[in-house]
Order: structure tokens, then sequence, then C-alpha cells
């Protein structure tokens, strides 16, 4: 038996905070910036209108991080989304990513703007498929400890997968996806990963969705945050999760139909889940954007109006692109965390100020969860059945002081422990 312990006193939480920030990730398909396809032109996608709505987008979400897709190949755009848009109304601290096209095979790429103030652009791998690059992007935390080369990193991972509900755009988007598992095989180190963009995926059982969250070296598996997993198309058990359309009529340009797609994602490493490396996912930051879950099948317009966005960028959203942005929110700093992964098939981790643990497992199975007072008592147990994912569990209300020892086990005997203090 094994034995990893986890010591974190409540009344420290003050003094860490100041040596932490908050970082909010945002990925958003920008709907053919700067390109007239598919139906799309100036009279009803046009450039400068474009561009106001995404100041006011920007101006309310403040991402620290922005991935973006569907931005022509002719970086000219790339530089006006970042002087016309990120770097507008009193922003001056936006930079953006270099520009890739190895694919070149499309009309539309992708890139990255991100907030100096926070972060430092340490490196970029661009990744060549059929279709589109998949672009690898590592940013450094900017701590005081940056002189001291004591620096913590992110990186993210930007796709605009194949579309289509055929079969053979299923294989397309799960050959693409093979390049970045590959490559990711192939360096083999766990880290703070962020996988983003459009995935154009339909269900969870599709093989670019598996390879991603099911693949066979741990240390490179991602995992939906929110675990919302299934037959996500045209499904209302996911209406809060849906972003494409926001359009329930044809424009000529934004697709129809209503919202009832889950296209675009934020999948997380099991170490940003955990905090292992600085980098944390803050429990219910995910969000897409404006979706309040009133309105599967129908335009993003249609009343109720979501209680959680002001008229205006409702609006922005609304005209600017036939999908809605999606974010997350991590803690990033020295005194995050310090958990260990877990070489066992399943892990498990506190979130303190949530008072709830957070177990993870790579399969379907029943486990066993034991807490133990500090001489050995046991003081309550229960057993359950999880399937493969991460799940919230509340922890039960303990004495004020108290040390518990946590035990996790599952049917074949291999057993995580956990030492927790509560003060």
């Amino acid at each position: 038996m094994r034995k990893i312990f986890l010591l974190f006193v409540w009344s420290l939480i003050s003094l860490f905070f100041s040596a932490q920030d908050t970082l909010t990730i945002m990925t958003y398909n920008l709907l053919q910036y700067g390109v007239s396809y598919g139906g799309c032109d100036a009279t009803n996608n046009d450039i400068n209108n474009k561009d106001t709505y995404l100041r006011q987008i920007v101006g309310f979400l403040h991402p620290d991080i922005l991935s973006v897709n569907e931005i022509s190949v002719n970086v000219s755009y790339h530089d006006r989304l970042l002087n016309n848009v990120m770097n507008a109304d009193g922003r001056t601290y936006y930079a953006r990513g270099a520009f890739f096209n190895y694919s070149n095979s499309s009309d539309i790429t992708l890139n990255v703007y991100y907030n100096t103030q926070k972060l430092g652009l340490k490196k970029q791998v661009a990744l060549a498929t059929d279709y589109r690059d998949i672009i690898l992007s590592t940013f450094y935390l900017k701590t005081p400890q940056l002189s001291q080369g004591d620096t913590i990193f992110l990186t993210t991972i930007s796709m605009h997968l194949k579309a289509g509900r055929y079969s053979s755009a299923a294989t397309a988007r799960e050959n693409m996806v093979n390049v970045l598992m590959n490559y990711l095989n192939a360096q083999n180190k766990p880290g703070n990963y962020l996988a983003l963009g459009d995935f154009n995926l339909y269900t969870s059982s599709e093989g670019a969705f598996q390879k991603l969250t099911n693949h066979p070296n741990t240390n490179i598996r991602f995992y939906d945050p929110v675990n919302k997993i299934g037959d996500w198309s045209n499904n209302s058990l996911f209406a809060a999760y849906h972003t494409q359309s926001t359009h329930s009529s044809d424009n000529g340009c934004a697709a129809s139909g209503g919202l009832d797609d889950r296209f675009d994602f934020i999948l997380t490493s099991l170490s940003v889940l955990s905090g292992t490396q600085k980098v944390k996912y803050i429990s219910g930051s995910y969000e897409t954007v404006a979706q309040d879950g009133n309105h599967f099948n129908k335009s993003l317009l249609d009343p109720p109006a979501p209680p959680n966005v002001p008229t205006n960028v409702l609006n922005a959203l609304y005209n600017n692109s036939d999908h809605l942005p999606v974010l997350l929110k991590v803690v990033a700093g020295d005194n995050v965390s310090v958990e260990e992964i877990s070489p066992l098939p399943f892990n498990a981790w506190v979130d303190y100020l949530e008072k709830a643990l957070y177990f993870s497992t790579e399969r379907e199975g029943k486990f066993t969860f034991s807490f133990y007072s500090v001489v050995g008592q046991l003081i309550g147990q229960y057993t359950t059945s999880f399937s493969a994912g991460v799940h919230k569990i509340d922890l039960p209300v303990f004495n004020s002081g108290a040390f518990i020892l946590l035990s996790i086990q599952d049917e074949a005997g291999q057993k995580l422990v956990r030492k927790i203090f509560v003060n």
C-alpha cells in the first residue's frame, strides 16, 4: 500500500492567494474572419461589424488566452484582430502567437492571443495535418520568481477538426487527432495541457474523442472537466453545453437550426485538474458563454434572454458567429497544490475551497471510500460505482483541526491513501 500525503492548512489560504493568479482561457470560432466563403460575404459577415462585435465580447470576458479558429490565412487579418479588437478600448497588453499554415489546404487557420501582463510565450509548435494545423503554444506565468528561473508553464493545443457528420469526416477528425497524440506520445511528458477549439464532434464515442480521452499513455490523456460524456448532437440533456448554432434561420452565412451541437471544447490534462504542476482548474468555471440551457434548437436571441450576459454582448455573440465561445479558469502559482499524480488507474485530490473531493478513474468500477481518524478509527465509509472520468464528492463534515486519513480501494484491491488536515 502506497501512502500519498496531503497537508493543507485552511488559515494559510489568504497568504497563498497573493502568490497565485487566475487565468481565463477561451476558445472561439470567429466564423470566417476575413474570408468570403460558404455564403459568407460583406453583406452578412462584414469585417468591420465583426470587429465591433468582438470588441464588446472581449471587453466583457477579458480572456487571458484566446484561441481562435476560422481566421483568414492572410496574415494581415491576424494583425487586424490584434490591433482592432484585442488592443482596443483602452487595452494595450495583448500579443499574438506566430502565423502558421503548414497544412496549406484551407482558406482558414488558427491563432492565439494572450495577456502579456500575466503571460509570456515560451515556444510554439505547429503540426501539419490533411486539413489544418494543430498549434501547441507554451506560455509561462510571469511570477516574482521569474528572474530565478522558477517558471510555471501552460500549453494550449489549438485545433479545428474536420467538419461533417458523414463517416469519412469522422475518420478525418480521428486522423488529425492521431497526429497530435503521436507527437505528445513521442514527447511523453506530463504537463499542464489544454486541448481546445472547434472539434466538430457529434458524440463522445467518435474515434477523435476517444484518442484524446482514452489514450493508453496516461501522461498525455485529456479529460472533460465537466464530465458531460454522451451523444451531444440534438440531445436536450446537453443543452447547457451546446455551442452551435446561435441562429435558427438561414442568413446565407451562419449555420441554421438553433443551438443543438456541442462542437467547441476545452479539455484538460490530469495535472490541470489536480494542480500537481502549479496550474489548477477552478471547479465550476467551465462555461459555454451565454448558454443557459433554455435555448435547445432555438436562436440565441429567442426568449428567455440568458441572465448572465448584457444585451449588447448577447447581440454581439449572435451577430458575430454561429458558435458560442467556451471558457474556463485556472489558478496558477507556486502554492496551488502539493499533490502527486498516482500511478494507480485512479486518482483523487481535494478542493479545500469547495470542501469537496475530486475522484478520477480510467475505467468504470466499484470503489470503497474509507475515512479514518489519525488514531485509525473508522469514522465513515461508503462504496459506490463510477463510470470512467472525473467525479465530485462532497466531503463529510469533520471536527475542526482533525487529521483525516482517506483510503480509496477498487475491486482489485489497489489502494490510494490521502491525508487531509481540516481546520
